[in-house]
């Protein structure tokens, strides 16, 4: 069923590149497939490091940074889509690369995996003091 659907995606793409090919001419969306390339390249080579320091703040907040992790993924993905030529595939990126869109996204995702593993919980933070015992001299250490 997969493989149906990716060949049929892949036949509609072309078709659609075609028929605009056709109406455009091929420079201006030559220009265009590469430029939504080399965005979605961009994007990605940009999203590793906003991945990092999300996460980072999150759990220097105390909170548990799921959802930045899913919203990077999310954004990764749009930029693979941007990176894949075809208009189906830039809709769907933009689609995915926009704020309220991704967020939500992310929540429903979230929400699903949480659904779907109910043994998967949330780490559970015990407040508390530690401290080191006083080591011995060295000289009674024989």
């Amino acid at each position: 069923m997969r493989l149906l659907f990716f060949i049929l995606f892949v036949l509609a793409e072309a078709l659609i590149i075609g028929r605009l090919t056709e109406a455009f001419g091929l420079g201006p969306i030559f220009i265009w497939l590469f430029g939504s390339a080399a965005l979605g390249i961009m994007l990605i080579k940009r999203q590793g490091l906003r991945t990092v320091q999300a996460v980072q703040a999150a759990q220097a907040r105390g909170e548990l940074p799921a959802i930045n992790m899913l919203e990077a993924l999310l954004s990764f993905i749009g930029g693979v889509l941007l990176v894949t030529p075809g208009l189906i595939s830039d809709l769907l990126a933009l689609l995915i690369l926009l704020g309220p869109t991704r967020r939500r996204l992310a929540a429903r995702v979230d929400s699903t995996v949480q659904q779907r593993n109910p043994h998967l919980r949330r780490p559970v933070i015990i407040e508390g003091e530690f401290s080191e015992p006083e080591a011995p001299p060295r000289d009674q250490l024989r």
